[in-house]
């Protein structure tokens, strides 16, 4: 089991990880506003040696791949028991056909990530997936693991092991005000699809609106 981290240390972490706003945002959800502009970002597997940076974790003798159910149960335990009610359960995610990605240090999974291999699940913005397309979604570092470069390794782990599948083109969402996750997809060559604004006022109000739409490197 990891170590229980304080409330302080969480609220440290939250600034020094880029996670100010985007936590200030979430709270406005519990009086029914959400307001959430984000970026629908396109991935693609490149060698390690091709990258302008290392993701190289600061841990030694990790392992990755795809978990078991029991796996699956154990390390999202806590998380959705803090979940709120309704959420998108492992159980259903299984059910799906999602598979859950996750790192471990020895027995204990530090890390994971899910991928959908039908659907883009994002409940703004669903479409279905072709054939080599998969959908990334839903990445959590166990708070004492974190800062050890981890996400950035675990994602080029991910895009390996889904390359090995026949999935070459990945597809995710990135919150605009996560600078945290913007940072590591961008440390392996993730590029922005497009930038959507959401708004929803409680039953009153909701729309999906497409603010801009990028012209993409060619591969």
């Amino acid at each position: 089991m990891s170590k229980p981290v304080s409330l302080f240390r969480k609220a440290i972490n939250k600034v020094r990880y880029g996670m100010f706003l985007h936590s200030l945002v979430g709270r406005l959800r519990h009086i029914g506003l959400v307001i959430y502009p984000y970026y629908l970002v396109r991935e693609q597997f490149r060698a390690a040696s091709d990258l302008q940076v290392s993701i190289k974790p600061k841990l030694e003798s990790l392992t990755t791949g795809f978990l078991e159910a029991d796996e699956i149960v154990s390390a999202m335990q806590d998380q959705e028991q803090n979940a709120p009610a309704g959420g998108y359960k492992s159980a259903q995610r299984v059910a799906d056909g999602c598979l859950c990605f996750g790192v471990k240090n020895g027995q204990e999974v530090i890390a994971y990530t899910w991928c959908d291999l039908k659907v883009c699940n994002h409940e703004p913005l669903p479409f279905e997936l072709g054939a080599a397309e998969a959908y990334l979604f839903d990445m959590y570092t166990s708070e004492e693991y974190r800062g050890k470069n981890l996400a950035p390794f675990m994602r080029h782990e991910l895009y390996t092991h889904l390359n090995e599948i026949g999935r070459t083109d990945f597809f995710s969402v990135t919150d605009a005000f996560n600078s945290a996750s913007k940072r590591f997809k961008s440390k392996l060559g993730a590029e922005p699809v497009k930038l959507y604004f959401y708004i929803k006022v409680g039953s009153l109000f909701e729309r999906n609106i497409l603010l801009k739409s990028y012209c993409l490197e060619k591969q």
